[in-house]
């Protein structure tokens, strides 16, 4: 990939435990492993990949282990093996419109964010 200093893209994907799901095998498990090795690649280039999912244990740990910052919103459940986060009513007695931020086992805050507008993506890819 060629670095590109002047332009930053960021990658989205929701249900992340469905598209890298723990315990896969075949070709699917192939492909994760590869996926893993290009997301270091993928920052070197200006690409962050931002990834959601309700339970970490879902996600195949060659993934998880590449992870380095975590946002959790009420309702998703800690994971004490990747995360600092040891009481789960931190993340479960949030408020609407807060999100814990951390930096995998070094720090974390809470971060308050306004009412987002209704509007549209201007690009959206659902597959």
């Amino acid at each position: 990939m060629e670095l590109n200093r002047r332009r930053h893209l960021g990658i989205f994907l929701d249900e992340f435990d469905q598209v890298v799901e723990n315990f896969s095998e075949g070709l699917q498990w192939k492909l994760i492993a590869d996926l893993g090795s290009r997301i270091r690649a993928l920052r070197k280039a200006n690409i962050s990949s931002f990834f959601a999912t309700h339970q970490w244990a879902f996600v195949d740990w060659r993934i998880a282990n590449r992870i380095e910052y975590y946002g959790f919103l009420r309702g998703c459940s800690c994971n004490k093996n990747y995360s600092m986060v040891r009481e789960q009513s931190l993340i479960s007695d949030l408020p609407i419109g807060t999100i814990l931020l951390e930096e995998k086992k070094v720090s974390f805050g809470i971060f308050r964010f306004p009412r987002i507008l209704e509007s549209h993506p201007a690009v959206q890819i659902t597959v």
